[in-house]
């Protein structure tokens, strides 16, 4: 019954390390706006207006990369039209790829813990 239970958990953990990688590349595909461009001005993308901080998140998870867009900015009151390509949001920093290492590295001595010490439950729950 024990062997059952440590095979459960290392299917567990490969699941989630699966699920994880998933997660990863799903980050690298998340289109957003160049860096010139102030989220804060924006009030309208193509013909879809934004109401509320949730909407311009929204409007961008149903966009391409590549995609060309038309970007309404509000500065002193009055718009402007801008023409954007959409561009990867973490094209501009390293962020998933720094917590990626971290969370393998994490990971790595969560295994190696729990291939050492299966019996204990420290060991488990570290893992």
């Amino acid at each position: 019954m024990k062997r059952l239970f440590y095979f459960l958990s290392l299917i567990a953990g490969l699941l989630i390390i699966l699920i994880s990688i998933y997660g990863f590349f799903c980050l690298r595909q998340r289109p957003g706006l160049p860096q010139r461009i102030n989220e804060k001005k924006i009030i309208q993308i193509d013909e879809i207006k934004i109401e509320k901080e949730k909407d311009f998140d929204f409007i961008l998870s149903q966009k391409s990369i590549g995609e060309p867009s038309t970007v309404y900015l509000k500065d002193n009151g009055k718009i402007n039209k801008t023409q954007v390509v959409i561009i990867p949001y973490y094209s501009q920093v390293p962020f998933p790829l720094i917590y990626f290492v971290i969370g393998v590295f994490c990971f790595i001595i969560g295994v190696a813990v729990f291939l050492l010490r299966p019996e204990e439950t420290k060991a488990r729950i570290f893992y």
